[in-house]
């Protein structure tokens, strides 16, 4: 009975961290400077275009920083095919993103990819046809699988212990522990 109380306990911890993440996005998502670069950009200068976006990389960067879970944020503009980024070297893909909620097709903005969560935020959302999608612009938090390990290797009491954390209908699993299956 411990360890099921102990086990739900981790469950509730990440849970409530990642509804956290999304009420993040979405606040994010309604701020004004955000939207006036999606709406404006064709209008601003080159200084305003390259303040607005400083201004977005702050906020992603706040963000990230807000939480251990969050390996890196990314926004992505659509109508301006621009990407802002907390991570240099991370690449968003709109097309992973469109075949992702065609398959998916749910509400909470959660989809695995390349055996990591990602949480997705888009404003305003409408399927204009089975091809086309109109977002003024889409925010993906990729979670990071190394906290996600440390949450869960708290739970990792005895010797030789370990945890897995799987999604059964996704090709997603992170294990934690002293004694890792092989």
């Amino acid at each position: 009975n411990s360890s099921s109380a102990q086990l739900a306990l981790y469950a509730k911890s990440l849970e409530d961290e990642i509804s956290r993440i999304q009420l993040m996005e979405y606040q994010l998502a309604s701020d004004e400077d955000l939207n006036y670069l999606a709406n404006a950009y064709s209008v601003m200068s080159d200084f305003e275009r390259s303040q607005y976006m400083l201004r977005a990389v702050k906020m992603l960067t706040i963000m990230k920083n807000s939480s251990s879970f969050i390996e890196s944020a990314v926004i992505h503009i659509p109508s301006i095919q621009k990407t802002v980024s907390t991570d240099s070297s991370s690449q968003f893909l709109f097309e992973s993103y469109a075949d992702s909620l065609k398959k998916h097709q749910e509400d909470s903005g959660l989809s695995f990819e390349n055996n990591q969560i990602c949480l997705y935020a888009q404003y305003p959302f409408t399927l204009a046809s089975a091809n086309e999608y109109d977002a003024l612009f889409i925010i993906k938090v990729t979670l990071s699988n190394s906290a996600i390990a440390d949450l869960l290797n708290g739970f990792n009491q005895s010797p030789g212990s370990f945890t897995e954390l799987s999604a059964a209908d996704q090709d997603y699993t992170v294990w934690a522990g002293s004694a890792l299956p092989e």
